[in-house]
């Protein structure tokens, strides 16, 4: 059964502008490829993050927007033990002050590094927003038969993707 709510499209249209403009911009995009994480998990995350009519139209599976909330929480997870302490040295060249950028592109880089963490945290608590909605959802569609979230045992772990390791 497709699902074309209309807050739910929303939250992840939220996701996939943040994601877009604060962890996969230009500063940041060249450390995410040090990111060991299978190309699967990278599909998941292109297919929640990027503006797509189709889905829209169509609507999402309920197991699709599972596994793109684990996807996501793998990401977000991943990132915050590899990029985040090393944004600068992963970057390569262009973490540092090149020669020939202006004082300008040096300040909007080392925003992009300095806010990471930050933004992280925040795609963190969408990806939970939309996690919760679509559990919402399913239990409204699924009151005479199991959820689809009960049947997915990957979900068990979320929590822990999801929340900042001290």
């Amino acid at each position: 059964m497709p699902v074309k709510d209309a807050e739910l499209l929303k939250t992840i249209a939220r996701i996939g502008d943040h994601y877009q403009r604060n962890i996969n911009n230009r500063y940041i995009r060249n450390a995410l490829t040090h990111l060991s994480i299978p190309q699967v998990t990278w599909d998941r995350i292109e297919r929640l993050t990027a503006k797509s009519g189709y889905a829209e139209l169509n609507g999402y599976q309920y197991e699709e927007l599972y596994e793109m909330v684990v996807a996501a929480a793998t990401l977000v997870s991943t990132a915050r033990k590899r990029i985040v302490p090393n944004v600068r040295s992963l970057v390569g060249k262009s973490g540092g002050r090149a020669s020939g950028t202006n004082h300008g592109e040096n300040v909007l880089r080392e925003m992009a590094f300095t806010t990471l963490a930050a933004n992280l945290g925040i795609l963190a608590d969408q990806v939970n927003e939309l996690y919760l909605k679509v559990i919402e959802l399913d239990k409204r569609d699924h009151t005479d038969t199991k959820c689809i979230y009960e049947r997915l045992p990957e979900l068990k772990e979320l929590g822990k993707l999801l929340i900042a390791a001290e």
